[in-house]
């Protein structure tokens, strides 16, 4: 690029006193107190806010979680039982040949085998 374009700018002058304006801010503002520095033990009110309210955060996020869990293992459970109850109220394969119009008599119907102790084997042994 040619300088030709640019030569009827000039940078303006700063305002007169601006020099004077600064050092006397500069001055002050090194005469007023200290900035205060923090102990690297110590805590202001609002970090202790911030992690009394980070905690409350994550024990209500595990509260929350364990509740969910607990509810969904008790219906599930409920459900189990339920079932089971059902599964109890009748022959396991009758359940099976009612879909076959198939009804068992008591006498027909499949029984758990019978537990012994060791007292009654060794007493119907004998």
């Amino acid at each position: 690029m040619s300088d030709e374009l640019f030569s009827g700018m000039t940078v303006p002058e700063p305002p007169a006193r601006l020099r004077d304006r600064a050092l006397r801010a500069a001055r002050a503002a090194v005469r007023g107190p200290a900035p205060r520095r923090r102990e690297p033990w110590g805590f202001r009110r609002l970090d202790l806010v911030w992690v009394a309210g980070l905690l409350i955060l994550l024990a209500s996020n595990a509260l929350l979680t364990l509740a969910s869990r607990r509810a969904a293992t008790l219906q599930a459970g409920r459900a189990a039982a339920a079932q089971r109850e059902e599964r109890a109220a009748r022959p396991e394969d009758e359940g099976d040949l009612l879909a076959f119009g198939v009804r068992l008599d008591a006498a027909s119907a499949p029984r758990a085998p019978r537990v012994l102790t060791l007292e009654q084997v060794l007493r119907e042994g004998s």
